[in-house]
This record gives C-alpha cells, sequence and structure tokens, in this order.
C-alpha cells in the first residue's frame, strides 16, 4: 500500500512557514510606517526651506560667477586671434590640413585655456602651432596641440629635437 502523507504530518513545516509569513509582515509594515514618517518630514523641512528662500534671497549669498566665466570665455576656433605685439613676430596661424602632413602632438588636454596657452608659449618659440578643437559629439573632448605641419619628416624631427631641448615631449604625427 502506499504510505499517504497527511496535514498532520507536514504540520511542524506550516507553522514555521506560518511564523516567517507573519514576522516578513511585521517588518513590511513597520518600514512602510517610518518610511512614511520620514518622507512626510523631508517634504514639510524642504517646503520651509524653498519659503524662506523666496521671501529674503541675499544678493552676497549669489553665485554670480556664470558672468565671469562668459566674459573671460576663449574664442571659438573660427574667430581670429589677436597676435600679442611683443616678442618676435610669430608667423601666421591658419589651421592647416593635417590630413595631408607630418605634425608633431606636443599636448591633448581636456581644458581649452591650458591649450591656448601652451599654443602661445610654443608660437613664443616661432613656430607654427595650432589646437585642435574636439567635436561636438567627440566623447574624449581633448584640445590637441600640434606644430605643423611639416612637408618632409627630416624637417619635422629637427624641430622635435628643438622642442625637446625646451623641455616638451611632442609626438610624431603622420
Amino acid at each position: 500500500m502506499e504510505d499517504q502523507t497527511s496535514w498532520r504530518g507536514h504540520s511542524f513545516t506550516l507553522l514555521i512557514f506560518g511564523g516567517v509569513v507573519v514576522l516578513c509582515s511585521i517588518f513590511f509594515i513597520l518600514g512602510m510606517l517610518v518610511g512614511r514618517t520620514q518622507m512626510t518630514a523631508l517634504v514639510a523641512s524642504a517646503s520651509t526651506e524653498t519659503e524662506e528662500a523666496a521671501v529674503d534671497p541675499d544678493p552676497d549669498e549669489l553665485d554670480l560667477t556664470f558672468y565671469e566665466d562668459v566674459e573671460n570665455a576663449s574664442p571659438s576656433p573660427l574667430e581670429a586671434r589677436a597676435v600679442p605685439a611683443s616678442g618676435p613676430p610669430a608667423p601666421p596661424n591658419p589651421i592647416p590640413n593635417v590630413d595631408a602632413a607630418i605634425t608633431l602632438q606636443v599636448a591633448a588636454l581636456s581644458n581649452a585655456a591650458q591649450a591656448e596657452k601652451l599654443r602661445a608659449e610654443i608660437q613664443a618659440l616661432g613656430l607654427r602651432v595650432f589646437v585642435l578643437r574636439p567635436a561636438p559629439d567627440d566623447a574624449s573632448a581633448l584640445h590637441r596641440v600640434q606644430v605643423g605641419p611639416f612637408s618632409d619628416q627630416a624637417e619635422a624631427l629637427r624641430v622635435r629635437d628643438r622642442l625637446r631641448a625646451e623641455g616638451y615631449q611632442p609626438i610624431l604625427r603622420n
């Protein structure tokens, strides 16, 4: 004959299962109550902060550095650049066709102001230097400071050695 299992044989298992369900229900309800009171307190504190800010904004506490940033913004690559009057005369600085020539990359910087500063330093040496700006959809967003273009590799190597003597570490780019 087959052994039939009754509910009496599983009573201990059902008791444990029922206890776990009751315990989980208690913790769930407590979590809901605590979460609701914390959310109410957060909403109340946020509404009082916005009321205080709306009543009396202090002009000394406002962050108005945006206007300074706009005034000190670097010109776009399409705008003409003014050449400083002091120092040796710099050669014209049009953006060359870098695909068909040899160039030296001196740096790749994420900060446009630092790239322009480096460009000015190298231009003061009497070299043709330009900054390749990143495309708007470029994920790396690096401003590449390059010297050249050079018609042959020998000329590029001479300028590379000169830049190394000045303390730069240029990379030859074809």
